[in-house]
């Protein structure tokens, strides 16, 4: 599913996520499943891509009413850098160009990208490296609002 997407390799560049409130804790922090897929995101991460919007930008996209936006919540922005996606020590993590077309009921995303999870088969392993994306989300902060 995800063989045919390009590799993003820009290392400095920032993977914006957006995160429900259903998943901050009181002190406001994420919890670790905001660095996860869902089970109805078949092993893939949505991000939004630094080099081609803001985090202020994709928040406004993310939670604008449709069709000008995709009328979802969200908590804020986090971002990982491509290098911590992409070089994460023992995993087969990768960040992936994903552009989204324009369709009747939505805008287009040209920054929308995904981390591919999908080498890994149980919600164990998923859990452990969403771990560790939310420390290197966590030491830069939330980017927006």
């Amino acid at each position: 599913m995800t063989s045919s997407r390009i590799v993003i390799t820009g290392v400095e560049e920032l993977l914006l996520r957006q995160v429900s409130p259903g998943v901050l804790a009181d002190d406001g922090e994420p919890s670790s499943s905001a660095f996860a897929p869902r089970q109805v995101d078949q092993g893939l991460l949505s991000v939004d891509r630094s080099s081609l919007t803001t985090a202020a930008d994709a928040y406004r996209l993310f939670t604008a009413p449709r069709p000008g936006g995709f009328g979802a919540q969200s908590a804020g922005v986090w971002a990982l850098a491509v290098c911590e996606v992409n070089g994460l020590s023992g995993t087969p993590l990768r960040a992936l160009e994903d552009p989204l077309a324009a369709t009747s009921a939505t805008p287009a995303d040209p920054a929308h990208a995904l981390v591919d999870f999908t080498p890994y088969n149980t919600s164990q392993q998923k859990k452990k490296i969403a771990q560790r994306l939310k420390v290197f989300a966590l030491l830069r902060g939330r980017c927006h609002p």
